[in-house]
């Protein structure tokens, strides 16, 4: 099972692509001080690269400030945050500015092509 509609429709709009690209649910854990992270996704590619995926969608502002937090104690490389633009990041406190991470933006769905484009 899915954490949200969100996950469950991208994975399902996934399956529809033409791509040797694989998505695997939660598989990995990303090590930070004090805790773990756990992505929602890892893409994995036939030649080896891989990236995992973290899909905001969710828009607590508690939330929002760790996640956020956590994803600049983690120094992951290959992360891809899929962020929503309906999210209030200035409310929240929050900025995408020096994230160690590439970021992709979506409205109400995210688009498995938006996420293809930032791996090729």
């Amino acid at each position: 099972p899915y954490d949200s509609m969100l996950e469950a429709s991208f994975a399902k709009r996934w399956e529809s692509q033409k791509t040797e690209w694989v998505l695997e649910r939660e598989v990995d854990l990303i090590p930070i001080p004090g805790s773990v992270m756990v992505p929602d996704f890892r893409i994995v590619h036939p030649d080896g690269r891989n990236f995992l995926l973290e899909i905001i969608g969710y828009w607590r502002p508690e939330y929002l400030r760790k996640k956020f937090a956590q994803v600049r104690k983690a120094e992951c490389d290959n992360l891809i945050l899929a962020i929503s633009e309906r999210l209030n990041l200035d409310k929240a406190g929050v900025t995408v500015k020096n994230l160690p991470a590439q970021v992709v933006w979506f409205k109400d769905k995210l688009s498995p092509k938006a996420v293809l484009e930032l791996l090729e």
